[in-house]
């Protein structure tokens, strides 16, 4: 043993590797849905351990392998710009996409923390026609002049949207007037209907043949539909004076 012997002593560097805490991303609301219509979808954001040091930025993008248009909105109805960054909370956000155009929608939500991790998650949306059937029918295909006559209409969906739709007309040929509930309406004014079964009231003044285009458009698409209707206005018979002489 050497006394003498200088203590020794040691540098021992230690390193703290600091670990972002993880995040977890999930989007829900994929199916179809009508043109010109609303979609709801969420966006679900939580933390694998709690960091409340931790924030988050998303941004929506429409996929180049989509056929169709549409936009993003907040349920407070503003309108999200694509590939624009905007703050999003930890739990569930709920937004929803109008389709403008038909085609399938591939939505990309790509959240971005302040660490600079990056998920995405797709929601896939496909945006359908709105399709239907007009029908325009007169009551009476021939009434005398001055008199009215009922024009039945049906609207059918191939599959209940909750569009809603208007109907105007145009007298192609004779004089007519049409009336609904006892208001009138005037020709080349859109009026709101319902789909299923109604009917509006046509009065015609003169003898002759009427004939009357009908035109209904869905409000949401502005697809139209048409439907004609003829009906034949005859004079009042002559009354019949013949006296006999006794």
């Amino acid at each position: 043993t050497n006394n003498n012997d200088a203590p020794v002593s040691k540098d021992a560097a230690i390193t703290f590797n600091a670990l972002s805490a993880q995040f977890n991303l999930s989007t829900s609301g994929d199916g179809q849905m009508f043109l010109n219509g609303n979609r709801d979808f969420n966006v679900f954001l939580s933390q694998e351990r709690v960091d409340n040091t931790v924030s988050y930025e998303v941004e929506y993008q429409i996929l180049s392998s989509s056929t169709g248009t549409g936009e993003v909105y907040t349920k407070d109805d503003i309108q999200v710009g694509y590939q624009t960054a905007r703050s999003i909370d930890l739990g569930t956000t709920a937004m929803y996409f109008r389709g403008t155009s038909l085609g399938t929608i591939e939505l990309e939500v790509k959240v971005t923390d302040s660490n600079d991790n990056v998920k995405t998650s797709i929601v896939s949306f496909e945006i359908q026609n709105i399709d239907y059937t007009f029908s325009a029918v007169a009551e009476n295909n021939q009434i005398v002049e001055g008199d009215q006559t009922s024009v039945n209409f049906s609207i059918r969906e191939s599959s209940a949207s909750g569009a809603t739709y208007e109907m105007q007309y145009a007298v192609q040929s004779g004089q007519a007037s049409l009336s609904s509930g006892g208001s009138t309406r005037n020709p080349s004014t859109y009026y709101d209907v319902n789909t299923g079964d109604y009917s509006w009231n046509l009065t015609a003044p003169t003898a002759g043949t009427v004939e009357v285009l009908f035109t209904v458009r869905n409000k949401a698409t502005g697809v139209t539909a048409e439907g004609t209707v003829t009906i034949g206005v005859v004079a009042p018979a002559e009354p019949d004076f013949r006296f006999t002489a006794v």
